[in-house]
């Protein structure tokens, strides 16, 4: 994931939380002291990665012939296409 979007991400979480605790940015609280008060421990952006993981972990124990098998973007997600001689014609 980008950072761009990571950043994004981040900001709507606060955002939310925020909202769940019934501040605004104008009560200049920090985003660690809201956290606390919440009881807020990951972030989004952890939990994404942490079922990223978990989904990968389930893919490679499954056979060869199931359907996610057939996909090559489970091992990169953040990797740009690559150009072979075959897509370059």
């Amino acid at each position: 994931m980008k950072a761009v979007s990571q950043h994004r991400i981040k900001v709507f979480e606060m955002a939310c939380l925020r909202k769940i605790e019934g501040v605004t940015k104008r009560d200049k609280l920090r985003n660690s002291e809201i956290q606390r008060r919440l009881k807020w421990k990951h972030d989004v952006i952890q939990r994404m990665q942490q079922r990223r993981l978990k989904f990968f972990g389930h893919v490679v124990r499954m056979s060869n012939d199931r359907f996610p098998h057939s996909f090559e973007w489970i091992c990169s997600w953040n990797e740009k296409p690559r150009e072979t001689e075959e897509t370059m014609d």
